[in-house]
């Protein structure tokens, strides 16, 4: 009996060693073709985009010549060299494997939401070992202060949530909604509208994100798809003012338009934009606003009152108190930078740049935490809280589209779409330029293809179109980075926080949500842009 037993052990291991083995060998065949279909699609992408960009040459018309220039000064290049450079077989092989690069971080992450980072690891290596673009550059290229300041806000967001703060504005939102789906929808756009107009889109992400978070231990509801909704209103938001987005910021300075322009031209769009957005999310997400409504009754919101306020003490109650200060004197201080700044500068004797010290100001409120949040206890604030995967592949993004525009990429895209619009007369050119831009602001960092196609404004400016068309410009940089996960900085980091809260949000599920409102805030920005003057 004793032998029998033993045997059958014996066999049972032999088995389970040979499953092992067999495991691991699949799990090694499994990674070595997902190697193996990387290189392939890297070669085929290559191949592609070295024939067809080979097939855009840029003239050296008078046109030709204004787009190329913001080229020559960021390569250094000067006079008859620009243009052979921009021709040359060495700038087509660079242009080529920073578009294939491009597309394949793009394609991985479309099969993978997991493979992004890997894609985004070998994308890095080929810039700076394959002579695309100098390291120093591809330094140089990411938007640091952004990525200092989500740090500070990412830091501080932890930080609220764990002082009760966010749980205690949802519990009022939910008080205020009254189990309606649309009251909901409405309070929850209205939220991440604002403050995407008196902050910007990163910060309001962060903390939208929080609140629906803490929706979810409250609920037990899956809150990907509101996740995704308020990622489009942060980004209708966005375009209402130059601080929502760094494409506002940058259209200010480059092409003169104030904020009383933006007030004028762009917040009744946004706003327009916005109603849209919320009617057909309603009608969308019908089944599921019911669901999670019957968990937000009124009776039930009493409950979860009564449960958050046994859970804290009397110094707890005043610790929501203060963080709630905290929150709004944070949300304040963002939103006048400037004045800081200005008054920073006069009081120092020397000028400080707003948009560096927008980046500190996160670690302020940080500090002033520290009354109610245990300075041992910032370890794990800055461990738990900031979102480091998702910041590293946002400054991989940053890297890949300065390549783009480093190569001259960027450049031939700019020109050819430019040879093409004079052929559709005045009527048509605003139009496609917004649905130009909307489409390549999907899959590109909207920032550089607005920096991209700017050139072509201005030389279509130069050329007697009005100067309307640099709003087009900012409507189909911002809306368009609703289309996909990968669109705006808002999309990204909302993505990274879900990831930290292991919840999924695929490109499928994306699409599901922002597919049909993005295509009518398009379609409503193309019919305002007709009659803009």
């Amino acid at each position: 009996m004793i032998s029998t037993k033993a045997g059958k052990r014996s066999q049972g291991g032999r088995k389970a060693t040979r499953a092992a083995r067999f495991l691991r060998y699949m799990w090694f065949r499994l990674r070595r073709d997902r190697v193996i279909e990387s290189i392939t699609l890297l070669v085929l992408t290559l191949s592609v985009s070295y024939v067809v960009l080979g097939a855009v040459r840029v003239e050296p018309t008078l046109l030709g010549e204004k787009i190329l220039l913001h080229w020559c000064q960021l390569r250094g290049f000067y006079g008859g060299s620009c243009l052979r450079e921009m021709l040359s077989e060495k700038t087509l092989f660079e242009q080529a494997l920073s578009l294939s690069l491009f597309i394949t971080v793009i394609a991985l992450t479309v099969i993978s939401m997991k493979l992004r980072y890997f894609a985004a690891i070998f994308a890095v290596f080929a810039l700076a070992f394959l002579g695309v673009v100098p390291p120093q550059d591809l330094v140089s290229g990411v938007e640091w202060r952004l990525v200092v300041f989500l740090i500070g806000a990412m830091i501080l967001a932890f930080i609220l949530r764990s002082l009760g703060v966010f749980r205690y504005i949802v519990l009022k939102i939910l008080r205020v909604c009254r189990g309606s789906p649309t009251a909901f929808l409405t309070i929850l756009a209205l939220i991440s509208w604002f403050l995407a107009i008196a902050v910007d889109e990163a910060t309001s992400i962060v903390y939208v994100t929080m609140l629906l978070l803490d929706l979810k231990k409250l609920t037990g509801k899956d809150v990907s798809p509101l996740v995704v909704y308020s990622v489009l209103a942060t980004n209708t938001g966005s375009m209402a003012m130059p601080i929502g987005n760094p494409i506002g910021i940058y259209l200010a300075f480059s092409t003169g338009l104030h904020g009383g322009d933006f007030a004028k031209v762009a917040l009744p769009l946004s706003l327009l934009t916005l109603v849209p957005l919320i009617l057909v999310t309603r009608a969308l997400l019908k089944q599921y606003l019911l669901d999670v409504v019957k968990s937000i009754t009124v009776d039930r919101v009493q409950v979860l009152y009564a449960e958050f306020y046994t859970m804290i003490d009397r110094r707890g109650k005043t610790s929501v108190t203060y963080g709630l200060a905290l929150l709004v004197g944070f949300l304040l201080a963002v939103s006048t930078s400037n004045i800081i700044a200005e008054s920073m500068s006069k009081a120092y004797g020397y000028a400080l740049d707003a948009h560096a010290l927008l980046a500190f100001i996160p670690y302020i409120f940080v500090f002033l935490s520290l009354e109610w949040y245990e300075p041992e206890r910032l370890e794990t604030a800055l461990l738990r809280g900031v979102e480091w995967p998702s910041l590293f592949f946002f400054i991989a993004l940053f890297m890949l589209g300065y390549s783009l525009l480093y190569s001259g990429v960027a450049t031939k895209i700019a020109y050819l779409i430019s040879a093409l619009l004079p052929a559709l007369g005045e009527l048509f050119v605003k139009e496609v330029l917004l649905v130009t831009t909307a489409a390549t602001s999907a899959v590109l960092d909207n920032l550089s293809v607005v920096v991209a196609f700017t050139p072509v404004a201005s030389s279509l400016v130069y050329g007697g179109v009005s100067r309307s068309i640099y709003w087009t410009l900012l409507y189909g940089g911002t809306l368009g980075g609703n289309f996909t996960p990968i669109g705006s900085t808002a999309n990204i980091v909302a993505l990274g926080l879900c990831d930290k809260a292991r919840i999924r949000i695929s490109w499928a599920s994306w699409l599901r949500v922002a597919l049909v409102p993005t295509l009518i805030q398009i379609i409503i920005a193309v019919v305002w842009t007709t009659f803009l003057t």
